[in-house]
């Protein structure tokens, strides 16, 4: 049987609740897809594919999807990470990988 790696990442404060003094995008600076983007390596970019919460594609092996530009991936109001994201690893057209991104506070 093979095995198969895992991660799970915890990334508390990023969602959709209002901009407040508890809120610790609003406090700490905004985070956006490029951001989240930043800690992979150019070949693990290529076998990613990022999903809003909505299930559509935002970023695909290495590139903004279809209709997306870079700017609109460094833009917070538009794509901010939270609960429902979730991530698509491996070649194009056979992920080996899903991995659902659930956000502790991610509440109104």
């Amino acid at each position: 049987m093979k095995k198969t790696p895992y991660a799970l990442i915890i990334m508390d404060g990023y969602g959709l609740a209002p901009a407040s003094e508890g809120n610790a995008i609003s406090v700490n600076g905004s985070k956006y897809v490029n951001e989240f983007l930043k800690n992979l390596n150019q070949s693990q970019l290529d076998m990613v594919r990022l999903f809003d919460n909505q299930g559509n594609l935002i970023y695909n092996c290495g590139k903004p999807a279809d209709g997306i530009t870079e700017e609109e991936l460094d833009d917070y109001e538009m794509y901010r990470i939270g609960t429902g994201y979730y991530v698509e690893f491996g070649p194009a057209g056979d992920p080996t990988e899903t991995v659902y991104l659930s956000v502790l506070g991610d509440v109104d």
